[in-house]
């Protein structure tokens, strides 16, 4: 069987096709199957996403009916990183909160649950997990001993609100009336860590003390 070859005006233009090939292929205009043969996807509005995938083929703004937005080449991402679709979303700037504790679960502690309850030092913080209650540098959620500025290291007498409780187990260790931020009283001197109504959580740190 005799050979043919393509004419050379052909063969000149060979190595441009193949790169411009292997470009459309990268930018997923072009699918290549096993057999090496190039099959187009069509893209109706041009706007870089094949119609199979595009939500609004015929949209290049890919405008949302469900958020009123325009995505245009975003229109497959997420935004506020809940999970769902930008095109999907009824909130796109909303970022998910699952335990409905107004912290998004992204920086969230405990996103699934809202007393946000600490594995370190196993107290319910709820919306005070992110506060640092003994001063020391260290958020509530993260510290072993929340209610200890020297992290249970107690130096011998020192108080410096003169209120009889020493720095290391005084919640307020620069106010001697001790307002709690928990229930909104007072609570000077030992007060603070009685516990009025016996259910082990001393005065100081309990919502309903009494």
């Amino acid at each position: 069987m005799k050979k043919t070859s393509l004419p050379m005006e052909l063969m000149a233009r060979l190595p441009m096709f193949l790169s411009r090939l292997k470009t459309m292929a990268l930018t997923g205009v072009v699918t290549m199957s096993l057999s090496g043969t190039a099959f187009a996807e069509l893209d109706s509005d041009e706007d870089g996403i094949p119609d199979d995938y595009d939500p609004a083929p015929n949209d290049f703004t890919n405008y949302s009916a469900i958020n009123g937005i325009s995505w245009y080449g975003d229109v497959l991402g997420d935004v506020d990183g809940d999970g769902i679709l930008n095109w999907q979303d009824n909130e796109p700037y909303v970022p998910f909160d699952y335990d409905a504790d107004g912290f998004p679960d992204i920086s969230d502690p405990a996103p699934y649950d809202s007393t946000n309850l600490s594995s370190v030092n196993y107290v319910a913080w709820y919306d005070l997990w992110d506060d640092d209650t003994d001063g020391d540098g260290i958020i509530n959620f993260d510290d072993a001993y929340p209610y200890s500025y020297y992290n249970g290291l107690s130096p011998s007498g020192f108080d410096r609100d003169s209120d009889g409780l020493f720095d290391d187990v005084d919640p307020v260790i620069l106010d001697s009336q001790n307002p709690s931020p928990f229930n909104g009283l007072d609570w000077p001197g030992y007060r603070a860590l009685e516990d009025d109504d016996s259910d082990t959580v001393v005065n100081f740190y309990d919502y309903s003390p009494a």
